[in-house]
């Protein structure tokens, strides 16, 4: 289904939630079912962009080489495509931009949106120049997320708070974006220091702990130990 420009279409069935690890040594790999987009009109929400003082300052930012190491901070289609049954990656989607501001912040920003629809991924790292400053901008961020979920004009998607599920960082907040009242995928930002990391997941969804933690935690303790 082609996604409208800037509205969330009926996301469709529930996706399939991940099995719970430790994960066999060859695991049957769960099914995606074809959605339909949730969040067209809301992908900026999981990026930094959504903070205005980054906006402000974005202007004067330059791109600059994404390496290996930037894109294994990421949840992108590699992490995902082993666990998904179905799941092949639409050649020419995926988008991965690094860019350094003048003030000396970083941030990576990774989106997968394949115009048929299927699973939806966006992810950000973002590295400000105090501890202070990434605090007022995860405020932000989380201020966002509920403002752009309660405009979408989809009055059928809502996020369904989850903190018990995961918890990571200085803080941080985890939901289940849901359609219907079913679940169809998850929503994570969190903050550690001068670190806010944000993932958004729609087609296949995460209801616990441990899957949550066994694709996140080793990118979050990563994301840490960068310069």
């Amino acid at each position: 289904m082609e996604p409208t420009s800037t509205e969330p279409p009926n996301p469709g069935p529930v996706g399939p939630e991940f099995p719970r690890r430790p994960r066999p040594p060859a695991p049957k790999k769960m099914k995606i079912w074809p959605l339909a987009l949730v969040v067209v009109g809301l992908t900026c929400l999981t990026g930094s962009g959504l903070v205005a003082a980054f906006v402000a300052i974005s202007k004067n930012s330059g791109d600059v080489p994404v390496t290996e190491a930037d894109r294994a901070l990421l949840v992108t289609t590699d992490d995902l495509a082993d666990r998904v049954e179905g799941f092949e990656v639409t050649p020419g989607v995926e988008q991965v931009k690094k860019k350094k501001v003048w003030d000396g912040s970083r941030s990576l920003e990774y989106e997968y949106k394949p115009p048929e629809g299927g699973m939806f991924i966006s992810s950000s790292v973002t590295a400000e120049r105090s501890a202070a400053t990434a605090a007022t901008n995860y405020a932000s961020l989380r201020v966002g997320h509920g403002i752009g979920f309660a405009m979408s004009s989809s009055k059928t998607t809502k996020l369904e708070e989850r903190n018990d599920m995961f918890k990571w960082g200085d803080e941080s907040h985890h939901s289940l974006i849901t359609n219907n009242g079913k679940p169809v995928g998850n929503l994570f930002a969190a903050r550690k220091g001068k670190y806010i990391y944000t993932v958004m997941l729609v087609g296949v969804y995460f209801g616990s702990e441990d899957t949550m933690g066994d694709l996140l935690l080793p990118k979050l303790e990563q994301m840490t130990q960068e310069p």
